[in-house]
């Protein structure tokens, strides 16, 4: 009807059918304005079409004829009005601009493809296995590091972002249709639906038998309505180390789960069940409305937290996939956000909502900085040069103290005042810097020690060997030395510690003996001088260098007796002249 004969994209291969079939198929379907509507200018942007599983007959009603396996007809429906249900091949044809789709512009215009559902699959679920089997895989592989494509990889990057926001609110969307509460209907009167006057109302208000059904219907959705309400003031366990995502998912969850309920309350069914009761001044009604207006306040906070949370979720992106530098400028932006959420919201400006929030983005800031350290999980601080893993460890700790100084700004600015404990909320953070100070301390300690590698001194063997084994110990810990939550490393650390200063005083006793048992000064100082050339502060020479003084004066005091004493007659060499034999004698004296 759109007047375009070019190849339609539902091609025949695509459910293996031929073309006069598909095309009685559309020529017979109500919807077939619809369709034609999609070719328009300004109009429908996607439209789906659905063939369903082939059933099998029956053996007994098998005829045998080609008409026993043809297919069912087409469901052509509109992706903004209709759900498609059941088992079967979804082809899904979408434009992205406005213009009307011709004959020439066809090609260019339209993306089409096609997903099979299974029975009681979700089409969600499909979306997400494609995008996961298929464009993920595809798109790790791409490499756009060339002339021809400036900034290539950031743009890859971006795209893989939203990406995965994509496929968040794929899983958000597929675990929100989980929570759906379903009101139980009534058995016995199942054409309460139906009856919308006045009359029938007061009919049914007369009759014993319907007014006790409708009573302990709306009595039993009043015990579902307040024994969901109970589990969602309870407190529920989460891991500790979810971000600020999840609270607005947590909140989708429950706008889902009141907004179907009140549906439910707003259907012909409930209203017709409150009219009936209200005729007969049931007692059941007044907690029914109790109950009724509950369910609207929490419908209400819900949806005002969904909205506020998505506004934050913008500012708290930069944790999910950012580094700690990158995440840093935008610190100051957040904290504006979550002042202006706390000031001027209706339901979130509580402690309890403010310090979860806070809580989980102190989670996803250690998370970010545990990746930025190990590559996302993918390596050690042992497999990173001192210099790399050290520069790390350092943005990391501004990232704390940057968050910190927002947060403390916050409060400055805020005329609200902030009954948060800063302990709860920014506690896990500061025992994660703890964690990197000592990591640190430790790496740092490692990189001066690692000169001792290159010390020639005879003796000094049993030394390195011994420093060997203390690195090397360390470096085989099996657990995560950046998980702040596991004590192990804290003894683990003390012990290094105490290894290393048992190595210390070796050295020390290494220079003392080295010291006592060198003949000359100038061994003695050749030995000190390649030990301070470690630049380990923890090693202290001073006292030796006096030594090697005292040493170097009783030397001379040796030299000059002797010199003294022989002055006058020194040894004679066989055939020398007396002064040509003092002179050579008196250089060997030292």
């Amino acid at each position: 009807s759109s007047g375009i004969n070019a190849e339609w994209p539902l091609r025949p291969g695509m459910l293996g059918l031929d073309t006069g079939f598909i095309q009685e198929c559309f020529l017979s379907t109500p919807q077939l304005d619809a369709m034609d509507s999609f070719f328009k200018a300004n109009e429908k942007k996607c439209i789906v079409v659905f063939l369903p599983a082939v059933t099998p007959l029956p053996e007994n009603e098998r005829s045998g004829s080609a008409k026993s396996t043809t297919p069912q007809p087409f469901i052509l429906t509109l992706t903004e009005e209709d759900d498609v249900q059941g088992e079967g091949t979804i082809v899904y044809i979408t434009r992205d601009s406005d213009r009307a789709v011709t004959n020439s512009n066809m090609d260019n215009e339209i993306l089409f493809g096609s997903i099979y559902i299974e029975r009681d699959q979700s089409a969600l679920v499909v979306v997400r296995r494609i995008l996961g089997d298929f464009y993920t895989p595809y798109l790790e592989t791409i490499n756009l590091n060339s002339k021809s494509c400036q900034n290539g990889e950031q743009l890859k990057e971006q795209f893989e972002i939203t990406m995965k926001e994509f496929d968040k609110s794929l899983t958000d969307a597929q675990s929100c249709l989980l929570e759906t509460v379903h009101l139980s209907k009534c058995d016995a009167l199942p054409e309460l639906e139906e009856w919308t006057s006045f009359a029938a109302w007061q009919s049914a208000a007369c009759s014993t038998d319907t007014l006790a059904a409708v009573d302990s219907m709306l009595q039993s959705w009043c015990k579902r309505i307040e024994l969901v309400l109970i589990e969602t003031d309870l407190i529920q366990k989460e891991s500790d180390d979810i971000g600020p995502y999840a609270e607005l998912v947590s909140w989708k969850h429950r706008m889902t789960k009141f907004n179907f309920l009140l549906e439910q309350i707003k259907s012909p069914t409930c209203r017709n069940a409150c009219g009936i009761l209200k005729l007969a001044k049931s007692k059941t009604l007044e907690t029914w409305k109790v109950f009724d207006q509950k369910i609207t306040d929490a419908a209400n906070e819900a949806k005002d937290n969904v909205k506020i949370l998505y506004s934050l979720h913008a500012y708290c992106k930069p944790l999910y996939y950012g580094d700690p530098v990158s995440i840093k400028p935008e610190i100051k932006k957040m904290m504006e956000a979550i002042l202006i959420i706390y000031t001027t919201s209706q339901y979130y400006n509580t402690t309890d909502c403010m310090t979860h929030l806070f809580v989980k983005i102190t989670n996803q800031m250690v998370a970010a900085c545990k990746d930025y350290i190990t590559d996302h999980g993918h390596k050690r601080i042992w497999d990173f040069p001192y210099a790399v893993v050290t520069l790390r460890i350092q943005n990391a700790l501004r990232l704390y103290k940057e968050y910190d100084d927002g947060f403390q700004s916050m409060k400055t600015k805020s005329e609200k005042e902030f009954d948060f404990s800063e302990m709860y909320t920014f506690g896990k953070f500061v025992s994660f810097c703890k964690r990197l100070e000592k990591i640190q301390t430790m790496l740092d300690v490692i990189e001066r020690y690692n000169a001792m590698n290159l010390i020639k001194l005879e003796g000094f063997d049993p030394i390195i060997t011994k420093y060997k084994v203390i690195v090397t110990t360390m470096q085989k810990k099996g657990y995560d030395f950046l998980d702040q939550r596991k004590t192990t490393f804290d003894d683990d650390f003390e012990y290094f510690t105490s290894q290393i200063s048992q190595l210390t005083n070796r050295v020390m006793e290494f220079a003392e003996t080295t010291v006592n048992k060198r003949p000359t000064v100038t061994r003695c100082l050749e030995v000190l001088s390649k030990i301070e050339n470690l630049h380990i502060a923890e090693i202290n020479l001073e006292p030796h260098y006096s030594l090697i003084v005292d040493k170097y004066q009783e030397e001379l005091e040796r030299i000059r007796k002797l010199y003294m004493e022989n002055k006058e007659h020194p040894p004679l060499q066989r055939d020398m002249p007396q002064i040509s034999n003092a002179i050579p004698w008196s250089r060997h004296l030292t």
